[in-house]
């Protein structure tokens, strides 16, 4: 568990790397919106 202020983990789909990031939480932004899939 961490917990980071105002930080969000973020991803870009246009990002060739595909890697997720910690950025700045904005409202209904859909780079900061995850599905958790049972494998």
């Amino acid at each position: 568990h961490s917990v980071h202020t105002n930080m969000c983990l973020d991803a870009d789909p246009t990002d060739a790397t595909h890697k997720a990031q910690m950025w700045t939480c904005f409202p209904n932004n859909d780079n900061q919106c995850w599905k958790l899939v049972a494998m």
